[in-house]
Parts: C-alpha cells; sequence; structure tokens
C-alpha cells in the first residue's frame, strides 16, 4: 500500500506539471506581459527541472520532495543577497511557483 502511495505521488507531480505546460499555447506565450513571461519561464524551467529528475532511475516522492525542499532554500538564500527589485521579485516568484509543488 505505501509503494501504491509514493507512486501515485509521483504521478500527481508528473499530472502538475503537464497541467502547467498545457495551460500555455506558443501563440499565447508572444502576448503575455513581462510578469506573465517571467512566470511562465520560472515555470518552464522548474517543469524541465521536475521532468528530468522524475526520469531518473531509482526515483521516488521523498526524493522529489527534498530536491524541492532544496531549490527553494537556494531560492531563499539567494534572496537575502540579492539587492536589486526586480531580481528580489523573481526569486520570490521561484520560491512561490516550488512551492506550488509540495
Amino acid at each position: 500500500m505505501d509503494d501504491l502511495q509514493k507512486i501515485l505521488s509521483l504521478d500527481g507531480v508528473r499530472e502538475k506539471i503537464f497541467k502547467i505546460k498545457d495551460m500555455y499555447h506558443p501563440r499565447l506565450i508572444a502576448n503575455l506581459s513581462k510578469e506573465a513571461n517571467d512566470i511562465y519561464l520560472v515555470r518552464k524551467l522548474i517543469c524541465e527541472d521536475l521532468s528530468k529528475l522524475l526520469d531518473e532511475k531509482d526515483i521516488n516522492f521523498g526524493k522529489v520532495k527534498d530536491y524541492i525542499k532544496d531549490q527553494i532554500k537556494k531560492n531563499k538564500e539567494q534572496l537575502k543577497q540579492i539587492q536589486s527589485d526586480d531580481d528580489i521579485n523573481a526569486i520570490k516568484v521561484t520560491i512561490k511557483e516550488w512551492e506550488e509543488f509540495l
């Protein structure tokens, strides 16, 4: 039963990745505002990272969760060192998007 729960959890992450990718039509991307485009790019990079991670052999939900938490931690550390308001906002968006996967 525990193995089934882990498989379902990984499938939930995969499903979320596909939902995010399906939200953006190529023609729509060209018409996004700067803020919306920034969110799109962050989501795209996160989805690519997680897709690569999910393709690894012997992956489990615990490893995925630890990876996401590590990415959030790295971004929070980076946030402390940033001076520019634009960069601060970009890092905050990145943190928020990573947290959406937890």
